[in-house]
């Protein structure tokens, strides 16, 4: 055993489990809230749930769009949409989007691409996703600034301190995020980079990258706000969007399956600060998760099962 070198865990790899743990710590201790939120939920107006269901599910069918953006060669429609729903459940064993991006992966490969054109396709869909999202929280951001129930300098002033608490929590999360943000730009930077030259000369492609990248945190926002109505919460349209945003893009540091306990937290967090009762933000959040996460989740399941059966991925 003296030669025998045992490794650090990482600090990723602990996260990703504390904060499940957390977040089951948590229901357990409060139960009783998240009885109540059932309770609430069980009263949900059906129309807007069925709505919130309708909505969720043309994420796929953005997703596809998104993905075909990414390549100059043609998908085939039916395959490249089963493809996204199959994704599904490949994130609930892998951290959210990378499942989706694999399986992604395995298709272009099976439909004759090579492994570094592959690579590059889903590294380009992965970074206009993240551009999409950077540049939406920015502007709501800059909307939510705008409407501050303060003028002239005092609004300066607000919106200096953000963004001073902002500079301190960056330089502070520097040490911990500075290796992940090296392992992005070699794995979707520069990818996505590559793939985007190729990509940008045909018009029709682009359109469809940012078009699908734009349209997969929308319909999710979207989703939310739905569920939101269906609880009798009258949220504003640009708090449920702000807090949607907010919640997944801090979510994402968080490298859970399926953002499972990240999410929820963040969720329920802001929900709070914009001003929902806890019983109603815990079942907005259980409805939205039930909705986007588990009932597709044996469709996706099944679809997997096929596209493996059938070679397709």
């Amino acid at each position: 055993m003296a030669g025998l070198r045992l490794r650090r865990p990482r600090l990723g790899i602990l996260v990703a489990i504390a904060v499940p743990a957390l977040a089951l710590g948590w229901v357990f201790w409060h139960w009783s809230v998240i009885d109540s939120g059932t309770d609430a939920l069980t009263n949900a107006h059906a129309d807007w749930l069925a709505a919130a269901i309708a909505i969720a599910s043309l994420t796929w069918v953005a997703g596809a769009v998104c993905q075909q953006g990414s390549v100059v060669e043609h998908l085939p429609v039916g395959r490249l949409l089963a493809v996204q729903v199959a994704g599904s459940a490949a994130n609930h064993v892998l951290p959210a989007g990378i499942g989706v991006a694999a399986v992604n992966l395995r298709f272009l490969r099976g439909r004759g691409l090579s492994r570094r054109a592959a690579l590059n396709a889903v590294g380009l869909n992965t970074g206009a996703g993240i551009v999409v999202h950077l540049i939406a929280m920015g502007i709501l951001l800059a909307v939510g600034a705008a409407a501050l129930p303060v003028t002239g300098t005092g609004r300066w002033a607000v919106i200096c301190l953000a963004a001073a608490g902002g500079l301190v929590a960056i330089t502070v999360a520097v040490p911990v995020l500075r290796r992940r943000a090296a392992r992005a730009v070699r794995g979707i930077v520069v990818p996505a980079w590559a793939q985007w030259s190729v990509v940008a000369r045909h018009p029709v492609r682009s359109v469809q990258l940012w078009l699908g990248s734009a349209a997969v945190p929308v319909l999710h926002a979207l989703t939310l706000l739905c569920v939101e109505r269906a609880l009798g919460l009258q949220m504003s349209v640009l708090v449920v969007f702000g807090v949607y945003f907010l919640a997944s893009g801090m979510s994402a540091l968080v490298p859970s399956p399926g953002g499972f306990g990240s999410l929820d937290a963040a969720l329920t967090v802001g929900l709070q600060a914009a001003g929902a009762p806890l019983t109603q933000t815990i079942a907005a959040v259980l409805a939205y998760r039930l909705i986007t996460v588990w009932v597709p989740l044996l469709p996706s399941a099944c679809t997997l099962g096929v596209l493996r059966h059938r070679a397709v991925i």
